[in-house]
């Protein structure tokens, strides 16, 4: 119960919360590829595929392959990112108020999770 106190700051915030947030405008914010595939012999590189939820992009024989929707489905999950690690940094910061529960969700994780299980489906 000690450390629960501690954690919470009395019941007044949520640190873990606070901390999970943080995290994930760190993650939403960061425009790196979490995995790269790259295809070929060591001289050329016949294929490469760079992806994230946020982030992605592919060549083949060293042309971009371009797909239109890609950019907006980014888009559309960095957003929801960002929208739950905001409602999250505020739930937990007012965690002593009777509005702060629902605001600790994070449903808005759903659509970068959707996201990569299309780009792995579609591959």
């Amino acid at each position: 119960m000690r450390v629960v106190d501690l954690l919470s700051l009395k019941g007044r915030a949520n640190l873990m919360g606070i901390l999970g947030s943080l995290l994930l405008y760190y993650v939403a914010l960061s425009d790196r590829p979490w995995w790269i595939l790259r295809g070929g012999s060591t001289g050329e590189r016949l294929f490469e595929i760079a992806v994230s939820p946020f982030a992605f992009s592919a060549e083949l024989l060293g042309k971009p392959i371009i797909v239109p929707i890609i950019p907006y489905l980014n888009l559309a999950a960095r957003l929801s990112v960002l929208l739950a690690a905001s409602t999250t940094l505020i739930g937990s910061i007012f965690a002593g108020k009777k509005w702060s529960g629902p605001l600790l969700s994070l449903r808005g994780l759903t659509v970068p999770l959707v996201f990569l299980l299309g780009i792995i489906a579609g591959t």
